[in-house]
């Protein structure tokens, strides 16, 4: 039970950092459209990580280890990882109609950080934004590309401004 509860909150760390999540403000109650009313009490981001992940391992009926792709910098290499992170960022509201949302990005991420930090993650927004806010045509042969696309631009430009992984594995 210890090491499951090592991994999730690895996975949770993960995920926050990766997805330039944010830690609850008062304010806050959650940005995903997929929720459909306010959780009540409010629930910190890591809160609603964990629930979105424990949601999506059962949508998607992967098994405990797909947790901890939350918490690599791995690129998915199959369908269900993909379709596993992209249930992950719709329903944290990352992304939405195949589209990824960076004012809800943003809005997490200023929550979560501040100073060189926030202006890091959200250089790093920006620069996903662009990426990934060109029109998408389903790729028949790549279903639930925009959970590879989203982790992959994370990841290939939050190295280049040594912000992931470094952010993600503290030393």
């Amino acid at each position: 039970m210890a090491a499951y509860q090592v991994m999730l909150q690895q996975c949770m760390l993960g995920i926050i950092l990766v997805l330039l999540l944010a830690v609850e403000i008062e304010s806050f109650t959650t940005v995903s459209p997929v929720v459909k009313q306010p959780t009540t009490p409010k629930l910190s981001v890591a809160q609603n990580l964990n629930k979105a992940a424990m949601e999506c391992q059962s949508k998607q009926g992967v098994n405990q280890a797909f947790m901890g792709l939350l918490s690599t910098k791995n690129i998915p290499t199959n369908e269900k990882m993909r379709c596993f992170l992209l249930c992950v960022y719709e329903t944290l509201g990352l992304v939405q109609d195949n589209k990824f949302q960076a004012t809800n990005a943003k809005l997490m991420a200023a929550q979560k950080f501040s100073g060189e930090e926030l202006k890091k993650t959200n250089q790093l927004i920006d620069t996903c934004n662009k990426t990934l806010s060109a029109p998408m045509e389903p790729n028949p042969k790549e279903y639930c590309l925009m959970g590879r696309l989203v982790r992959t631009c994370f990841k290939e430009e939050g190295e280049k401004i040594s912000f992931f992984p470094k952010a993600l594995y503290p030393v």
